[in-house]
């Protein structure tokens, strides 16, 4: 289900992929909480996005060279963004010119868990696996390439403050 306008840009062998039940949220009056704009699902290059069954997100951008993997049943708050990639390269002598910069680009793929709610305005980074049922605190900056599963992880830079307990006493 998508409530709103939704960017879907896919260039060269990019690819899209949504699973069942899954709601986009793009249009401030579908969720309150402030969202900036639409969301937004764009692949680079050979990007994937692979967005799991029962999932939902509100305003997320999704920007891929490599492969971003959205789990199942996770929950993504408004305004979330989610990279794979630095956009540019780190050489400023690169960035001068367009292939170079290009060629340059680091980028690596985002996994994302079953279960996984990550907070408003959290932006998750090239190379991160985030393990399932991890707590993802709102405006948290994630580089951290290892989250273990059953993680609250909060901050700017992000860290694991503890580990999560569940209902059935994990």
């Amino acid at each position: 289900m998508v409530d709103g306008r939704v960017v879907v840009q896919v260039r060269h062998r990019g690819s899209i992929a949504i699973g069942k039940n899954v709601v986009i949220q793009s249009r401030a009056r579908s969720n309150l909480m402030g969202m900036t704009g639409p969301a937004i699902f764009d692949c680079l290059r050979d990007g994937r996005i692979t967005i799991g069954d029962n999932t939902g997100c509100s305003s997320t951008v999704f920007s891929s060279r490599s492969s971003i993997v959205v789990g199942r049943n996770v929950k993504i708050g408004g305004n979330v963004r989610v990279y794979d990639h630095d956009f540019h390269a780190g050489d400023y002598l690169a960035r001068r010119d367009y292939e170079q910069d290009v060629a340059q680009c680091k980028s690596a793929p985002v996994v994302i868990g079953d279960d996984v709610f990550i907070g408003a305005n959290a932006i998750i980074l090239k190379g991160v696996t985030i393990g399932d049922r991890s707590i993802i605190g709102a405006g948290s900056v994630v580089s951290l390439k290892e989250i273990p599963p059953d993680s609250l992880v909060v901050g700017n830079p992000a860290r694991v403050v503890r580990k999560l307990t569940t209902a059935a006493g994990s």
